[in-house]
């Protein structure tokens, strides 16, 4: 049974805008453990959030945050947000932006709109352009415009209106994590469970890299790093104490998928082995399974008939992540949960935020029962495509877990099963265990997808 305290809470806006509203303040107020209970004006006269455009007719017990008619009518027109209407809001000494701040001097900027188009990725919607493999670009966002992507805004505003409430005499009762003050789930997408050795021998011979030719060539006789790399994740987890989410694949569709053997004894040993060891196994589609239900349904079904119950999370390989159609067909597929949400590029919050929230249908203008904890940091992202070395790498994932903690929200963090391989991927391993250990440090839950939302008041029900 939730214990959250209910709160009256009055939206006075257009008709089309309201379940918007009614979304994003239930998603501030709920890490606060407050519930709203949606009034008119006359029950909000006393206590409670009043959002409209009659704010500063209400007595000051009322938390009065202002709505712009030009917001609404923003909204209605599914135009594209301009950089340089943005303001910063100042929270704890941070200048973080907000969209739709206040016109009037004083007060409360509009953290409800604000919240919304962050949480329901509106410039996903609205901006068409995309990368290479179908993917809004981090170079596309306002956070790359802003330089904020670094900032959880959604976790922000809600700091703010959480002060705005406690000096109201509203108790505030924050989300907790297994009995700890923050959370981090750590993520593992298996896209190989062999590494191609002899191509890869092939292929720096004829570059003329001899050096690197003959340390693979070493590697050729040992263990398959890819697999080394899975028993070993595993073994730093289990010694930890701690729990995290395994992405299997189990079909290739195209030239960026690579086929392993599902059926293979290997594997069904691997998956009981993480099963009983308390670890959640979800499933990583194939590169065209984002937008193309039958084989969302036929991979789910073939990762089912290898565990014990059906996987329940998913994450899309390659991050491709179709803001309409993908979670529309996740929900159809059975999926409860997605961990998709990152850019591929840049670490930090796409849709603003750290903590676990339902997915929003634009087109229905209606949240869906997906549930979506967003990918902040990813190990390609660091070595790859920013070419960052160990230590960078280190210091970048520890700003993001630092914020994480200072909001109290859960940090999902992805390491493929590439990082004990020290020829192709020195030092990552290193990386990836003092951040377990640093999570555990600074107080963290270290837990899985699954585990992050069944924490969750109340229970999300998975």
């Amino acid at each position: 049974m939730s214990m959250r305290q209910p709160i009256p809470c009055c939206i006075e806006a257009p008709d089309a805008f309201v379940p918007k509203a009614r979304y994003a303040l239930e998603t501030l107020l709920t890490p606060l453990g407050l519930a709203p209970v949606w009034a008119d004006r006359t029950l909000c006269a006393s206590e409670g959030v009043y959002y409209g455009p009659r704010s500063e007719m209400l007595p000051e017990p009322v938390v009065s945050i202002p709505l712009d008619p030009d917001t609404a009518d923003f909204f209605a027109s599914g135009e594209v947000y301009r950089p340089d209407d943005a303001r910063l809001l100042d929270w704890g000494g941070d200048h973080w932006p907000v969209l739709f701040p206040r016109t009037p001097a004083g007060g409360l900027p509009d953290l409800i709109a604000s919240a919304f188009f962050w949480l329901a990725g509106w410039q996903e919607v609205t901006t068409r352009v995309r990368d290479e493999h179908g993917r809004f670009p981090f170079r596309a966002s306002l956070q790359a415009a802003l330089g904020c992507a670094r900032a959880p805004l959604v976790d922000g505003y809600r700091e703010v209106l959480a002060e705005a409430l406690a000096a109201q005499g509203i108790l505030i009762r924050r989300q907790h994590w297994q009995g700890k003050p923050w959370a981090v789930a750590m993520t593992h997408d298996v896209d190989l469970l062999r590494k191609r050795r002899l191509g890869t021998i092939a292929r720096a011979v004829l570059r003329g890299d001899g050096r690197r030719a003959a340390a693979l060539r070493q590697a050729a006789f040992a263990a398959d790093p890819r697999r080394v790399s899975l028993g070993r994740m595993v073994a730093a987890e289990r010694s930890r104490r701690v729990s995290a989410t395994y992405f299997f694949k189990t079909a290739a569709r195209g030239p960026w998928d690579v086929p392993y053997a599902a059926q293979s004894p290997y594997l069904r040993h691997l998956l009981r082995d993480l099963e009983s060891g308390g670890f959640e196994v979800g499933l990583h589609p194939s590169y065209f399974g984002h937008d193309h239900l039958g084989h969302l349904v036929e991979e789910r079904d073939r990762l089912t008939s290898l565990l014990r119950e059906p996987p329940l999370t998913v994450r899309q390989h390659f991050l491709r992540f179709d803001p309409v159609a993908t979670p529309r067909l996740q929900q159809a597929a059975g999926f409860r949960l997605d961990s998709t949400l990152g850019f591929a590029r840049q670490e930090g919050f796409r849709r603003g935020t750290c903590f676990p929230f339902r997915l929003f249908d634009v087109p229905t203008n209606a949240p869906l029962g997906l549930w979506e904890l967003p990918l902040a940091v990813m190990d390609t992202t660091l070595f790859t495509h920013r070419g960052l070395d160990g230590d960078a790498a280190e210091r970048a994932i520890g700003e993001v877990l630092d914020v994480c903690s200072r909001v109290g929200g859960c940090c999902v963090v992805l390491w493929h099963n590439t990082i004990y391989d020290e020829v192709d991927y020195p030092g990552q391993a290193a990386v990836f265990e003092r951040t377990l250990d640093r999570a555990l440090e600074q107080r963290a839950a270290v837990l899985s997808l699954r585990g992050a939302l069944d924490a969750l008041d109340p229970p999300a029900g998975l």
